[in-house]
């Protein structure tokens, strides 16, 4: 079973959860009873055209599916200047108990991966493809795409390092398996901005012989960013 089917996250080209996270309930019935903003605030084809207070209300307000509903979701941290944008597949439980990004283990690798490029989480941006932790009801995936779209159109950043085969999916619009989209050059499909995809943190600590090659792919992104 891979990371992604443990994580309850379906792939790009199926957009179907496969097992549900048990923290969750699936049920229709909370769907029904989500206060909904306007057609006009809430639609996803306005996300293109939302700025950054918009978009926030968007994902934190507006509770669009059953995880939103349940629990609080994170829109993204850092500088929204930032020449470097980090992306990971979804945000933790925990993550949203703390409301911040890759808590435990995975930010202590997180923030020694920032420390050997001279850089601090204030220096860059770090979001998730999926605002919420996810569950058996996936049905604004879709919508989380196009938020990580427009965080980067509005961000403009030099850089996108995608932790994990979903969210570099999500950036690449490719459905290849991470080992394939590791091993050529990639560009997010709305700007052409540079994509480097690797390894999710996670596998990486489940696995720690994957951090050379995580190292590596790092090293690929401080080298496209060097004058």
């Amino acid at each position: 079973m891979s990371t992604l089917d443990h994580m309850g996250i379906q792939r790009w080209r199926l957009r179907r959860p496969q097992k549900p996270i048990e923290q969750f309930p699936n049920s229709g019935e909370i769907l029904e009873t989500v206060p909904r903003g306007s057609v006009e605030e809430n639609s996803a084809s306005a996300i293109d055209n939302m700025d950054w207070e918009r978009l926030r209300e968007f994902v934190c307000q507006s509770a669009q599916c059953v995880s939103c509903a349940q629990s609080s979701p994170i829109l993204g941290e850092g500088n929204i200047e930032a020449d470097w944008v980090f992306l990971i597949d979804a945000p933790s439980v925990r993550d949203i108990e703390q409301q911040e990004l890759l808590t435990g283990r995975g930010g202590l690798l997180f923030n020694g991966i920032l420390a050997a490029l001279g850089l601090q989480r204030e220096d860059v941006y770090l979001t998730s493809a999926i605002k919420c932790p996810p569950n058996g009801n996936s049905t604004r995936a879709a919508d989380c795409e196009k938020v990580i779209h427009r965080q980067i159109s509005l961000i403009q950043p030099r850089i996108v390092v995608a932790f994990g085969e979903f969210a570099a999916q999500s950036v690449i619009k490719a459905n290849e398996a991470l080992g394939v989209l590791r091993g050529q050059p990639q560009q997010c499909f709305i700007n052409k901005l540079p994509i480097i995809p690797t390894h999710s943190l996670s596998e990486v600590l489940r696995e720690p012989v994957l951090k050379a090659e995580l190292w590596h792919d790092l090293k690929k992104a401080n080298a496209l960013l060097s004058p």
